[in-house]
C-alpha cells in the first residue's frame, strides 16, 4: 500500500472458504466485487481504471469481516 497498477491478494491457508470480497470507494459505492474467494489462492485486483484516491477492501465469511484502507496512487 499504496497501489498505483494492482493489488496482490493472498488469504492465508488457514482462512474460512467461499470468502466475499468487495471494493468501496470513499463515497461507500462498491467498484469490484468477487464471490468464492479460497484460502492459499493468489488473487490480483487491477486498479488501473479506478480514480486516485482512498479505497475500503471488505473480505466476509458467515459471521465475521475485515476491512482494509489501500490508497491508489
Amino acid at each position: 500500500n499504496p497501489v498505483s497498477e494492482s493489488l496482490m491478494l493472498y488469504i492465508s491457508p488457514g482462512a474460512v472458504n467461499n470468502l466475499k470480497m468487495t471494493l468501496f470507494n470513499s463515497l461507500g459505492q462498491s467498484v469490484r466485487t468477487a464471490q468464492n474467494i479460497q484460502p492459499a489462492v493468489s488473487y490480483t485486483l487491477d486498479f488501473r481504471s479506478l480514480e486516485k484516491g482512498v479505497y475500503f477492501l471488505s473480505l466476509e465469511s458467515e459471521g465475521s469481516r475485515s476491512v482494509r484502507a489501500v490508497v491508489k496512487q
